[in-house]
């Protein structure tokens, strides 16, 4: 039972280095008197609370516990890792580890505890007495940005995870991805618990996908159509500076795009619905691939204190076979595809990378699986120097290392890598160490009512360094093997 890493084969990337006043007097005397008791009342229960927790009375909830025991499945071999821009191919062995000795990390919290709401709540009920416009405007905001509507694609999430500057190409992307919602909706909620829908491309896998707005779909296409065609000269001045053969390749994919979108556009008033969509999917990959190819350099530097780390500066794509059984128990293997992002997420990437490569993960064991997610990577008896946890928000150009956002007081930014999609893959580390990931890692199942997403509690506190981008709802399948007394 062995992991298969496989890399795919990507593109080259060179690394150059009023209130209102009460008038009336006795009824501001009274509300000062309140605003005062309300405050003092969640000073002592904060402080209280923070007591008991320094004394051990109170313990945060872990998603860790004991493995379930779910029917067999072992995670398997990572056969041949393929990195941009070169292709290694890899045959890892590694020896098992025991699916009842796993207990060393724990991955999440399971939400906030008691103590942290107090201390929000004390924080936005002081804000709300002190200056109650003021306070609730920043709330409203606030409620706003939580309730968007978040992107859960994972192909899409990487798209916009970019390192690229704003370009006219972003028009295109837009347009083409609104087609997403005409098919069921890759960019409306997505779960496994979903009445309507499930996986990660908005299309039920069982039946055929339906278009809902034959016109809506032709006009968004158009649309893009149009866009392209504007600013065609721009987006051909994005291979500038790029070398002859990177070049070419950029010329190839624009001239494609180009093809997808006429396709689009000529569509007939009752096409195939697949075939409309797979016209979508592979436009959009199109715009990734112009974009990715225009980076002409690793866009920042890592700090030097981590320069002795793995590092992988750039993007691998890897397929990871996992040996498991079938509903009547026959072993069978099923295959995902991963992507691992070391442009916003380098060390961590590079980390994953270096072990598979160097057979870290072949004949690993699938160590937990409970519904919430799936997890593997530890071996028993093999310690290795610990990571830092890497975190890449939005609107900043290198990421945050060292600590998780909430303990730095960015709780509420957005990270470039969410844990948006189903299979989103990140480090495993202890709850009460940012700084302890060394080998395991996990894939997230999608839960709506657990992680919804642009809400969740993961984001800002483990490191996203990849997504699953085909055949993600496999990962349900993956259960830990149960040994036999």
């Amino acid at each position: 039972r062995s992991f298969a890493f496989r890399m795919l084969p990507q593109r080259l990337l060179v690394l150059r280095a009023g209130q209102g006043d009460h008038t009336d007097g006795g009824r501001r005397k009274m509300g000062r008197r309140a605003k005062a008791f309300l405050l003092a009342a969640l000073v002592i229960l904060s402080a209280i609370a923070a007591v008991s927790c320094l004394h051990g009375e109170i313990r945060l909830p872990s998603l860790s516990g004991a493995p379930s025991a779910s029917s067999a499945a072992t995670a398997s071999s990572f056969s041949s890792m393929k990195r941009h821009p070169h292709t290694a191919r890899v045959r890892c062995k590694a020896t098992s580890s025991s699916s009842d000795n796993i207990g060393r990390r724990r991955v999440a919290e399971d939400g906030f505890s008691w103590v942290k709401k107090m201390v929000l709540l004390g924080t936005t009920t002081s804000q709300l007495l002190s200056n109650p416009k003021g306070a609730w405007s920043k709330s409203r905001s606030e409620v706003s940005l939580l309730s968007a509507d978040p992107i859960n694609d994972p192909k899409e999430i990487l798209r916009r995870a970019l390192p690229v500057s704003p370009s006219e190409l972003d028009n295109v992307q837009a347009k083409l991805f609104q087609m997403s919602k005409i098919f069921g909706g890759s960019s409306t909620v997505i779960g496994r618990d979903s009445n309507t829908m499930r996986g990660t491309t908005g299309i039920e896998t069982t039946t055929d996908p339906k278009i809902s707005d034959i016109g809506e779909l032709k006009t968004l296409a158009r649309a893009a159509k149009g866009s392209f065609e504007r600013n065609l000269p721009e987006i051909k001045a994005m291979a500038e500076g790029l070398d002859s053969g990177r070049k070419e390749k950029m010329a190839q994919s624009i001239n494609k795009l180009d093809k997808e979108l006429s396709n689009l556009v000529s569509l007939p008033d009752n096409p195939d619905p697949r075939s409309v969509f797979g016209m979508q999917q592979s436009a959009l990959d199109l715009v990734g691939d112009i974009k990715e190819g225009s980076i002409m350099s690793f866009p920042y530097s890592i700090p030097t204190e981590l320069s002795a780390n793995e590092k992988l500066k750039g993007r691998a794509t890897a397929e990871i076979k996992v040996r498991t059984k079938d509903e009547g128990g026959k072993p069978k293997t099923v295959t995902v595809q991963v992507v691992v992002d070391g442009y916003n997420a380098p060390i961590t990437a590079g980390r994953f990378v270096s072990l598979a490569k160097n057979k870290f993960y072949d004949n690993m064991e699938i160590q937990r699986s409970d519904g919430f997610i799936v997890q593997t990577g530890q071996r028993e008896g093999v310690s290795l120097e610990t990571i830092p946890l890497e975190i890449a928000v939005e609107d900043q150009k290198t990421p945050i290392y060292g600590f998780t956002l909430e303990q730095i007081s960015r709780f509420d930014e957005r990270t470039k890598l969410p844990f948006n999609a189903l299979g989103t893959l990140a480090m495993s580390r202890n709850v009460d160490d940012a700084n302890s990931a060394d080998t395991q890692f996990f894939w997230l199942l999608k839960n709506n009512d657990m992680t919804p997403s642009g809400t969740n509690l993961l984001d800002g506190r483990f490191a996203v360094f990849g997504y699953t981008t085909e055949n993600a709802d496999a990962l349900y399948n993956f259960k830990v093997t149960v040994a036999q007394l």
